[in-house]
């Protein structure tokens, strides 16, 4: 989902086990987003604080670095507030489901000129270096290829969780917190998940209170990362047309 806000933190709304079952239901980020903008349009809450003294920049959503930011923020109305604060992070706002949903659905405000800033300068709370998550552009977008391909591609781009043994205290966190049934992930099995069933929600990265579950770009991702798909795919483009 990018990056955890006021709107993301409303999944809390939903009690014990049913946020796993959600994640296996809703299997892309997009509706996951859908589902967590529902809750602010149903429970709004009457103010929304943000701590942002000390964030965390780098891979979530617990594997990540505490960065010094320097300010906390609150706001009546959720969608201004992460507004703000994502713009702090130098992220790009056009990427972040929640706020596109929102600007879709036109709740809340997603117009910077109708946005007021109190006590400081958007400037002043802009963190020029801070380091976001991998963030990766859809290869449905700009592969010309057939839809079975596609689907394999975005399922195998996915990093697939990887315990490491030298640090598995073997809690079970990770097997007893993961949404599908059976497990896709279990220490007592193997290192990795099982890449059938695994659905890529990353709640074994989360719940594990030792940091032993690694999630490591596959070459794939590497790929993309690289920027070589997109001379790729322009070279699949010119095939697709010949033909």
């Amino acid at each position: 989902m990018v990056a955890t806000g006021a709107i993301k933190n409303l999944y809390g709304y939903l009690p014990g086990s049913s946020k796993g079952e959600y994640h296996y239901r809703l299997k892309t980020r997009e509706w996951l987003a859908e589902l967590q903008l529902d809750l602010a349009v149903v429970l709004p809450p009457v103010l929304n604080i943000i701590d942002a003294i000390v964030g965390m920049e780098g891979e979530g959503p617990s594997g990540g670095t505490p960065r010094q930011l320097g300010f906390l923020a609150a706001s009546t109305e959720t969608v201004a507030l992460d507004m703000v604060t994502f713009r702090a992070m130098k992220l790009n706002l056009e990427q972040i489901p929640l706020l596109v949903a929102a600007k879709n659905r036109q709740f809340g405000t997603t117009d910077w000129s109708k946005i007021e800033i109190v006590g400081a300068t958007m400037e002043e709370l802009i963190c020029p270096d801070f380091k976001p998550i991998r963030q990766l552009n859809n290869p449905l977008k700009i592969l010309p290829l057939p839809q079975k391909i596609l689907d394999f591609v975005q399922h195998h781009w996915k990093a697939l969780p990887r315990i490491d043994s030298n640090k598995c205290v073997k809690c079970m966190r990770c097997r007893d917190g993961c949404p599908v049934k059976p497990p896709a992930i279990d220490p007592n099995c193997s290192v990795s998940a099982n890449s059938t069933r695994c659905i890529k929600c990353y709640c074994c990265h989360e719940f594990c209170p030792v940091k032993a579950i690694d999630v490591n770009p596959t070459w794939l991702e590497r790929f993309v990362l690289t920027g070589r798909i997109r001379e790729f795919a322009s070279h699949l483009a010119g095939i697709f047309k010949r033909h």
